[in-house]
């Protein structure tokens, strides 16, 4: 079931989040041995795959969302431990709750060049990767 969530805050990058995967299904067919996942989580830090990140910074607070991953990746695959075959998985999502990440706009001086540059670094480290989506949004202000 969808739920909207509260406010109109979303996790923006570097926020730690708090995301439930509880279920997730091939079509209509749930996998049986699915157990409730809880993930906790830096937003654009490429711990969880980038279909789980890009949904958890587009949810609210008590959200909960339906996300259909089409060509699920491999990371995906093994975080929820599915079969290599499928073309696409459902997945019902639940923003339990994030602590928002401080901007570089609100650091001064030395700290704003620090989380500017480990901010370019994590980018670096995507794009070499292969994750040209999460990447980008590590080089915007």
């Amino acid at each position: 079931q969808i739920v909207e969530g509260q406010g109109y805050e979303t996790p923006k990058d570097g926020s730690r989040v708090h995301l439930e995967i509880e279920a997730a299904a091939a079509g209509a067919e749930a996998f049986p041995s699915f157990q409730k996942k809880l993930l906790d989580f830096v937003s654009g830090d490429g711990q969880v795959p980038d279909a789980l990140e890009f949904a958890a910074m587009d949810m609210k607070k008590g959200e909960k969302a339906v996300l259909t991953v089409k060509c699920p990746d491999a990371l995906l695959r093994a975080l929820l431990e599915l079969p290599d075959e499928l073309p696409e998985v459902c997945l019902r999502l639940s923003l339990e709750s994030f602590e928002q990440a401080p901007t570089l706009g609100m650091d001064e001086g030395p700290q704003k060049v620090e989380r500017a540059a480990a901010r370019k670094e994590v980018g670096t480290r995507h794009f070499k990767a292969g994750r040209w989506a999460m990447a980008v949004l590590r080089y915007k202000s």
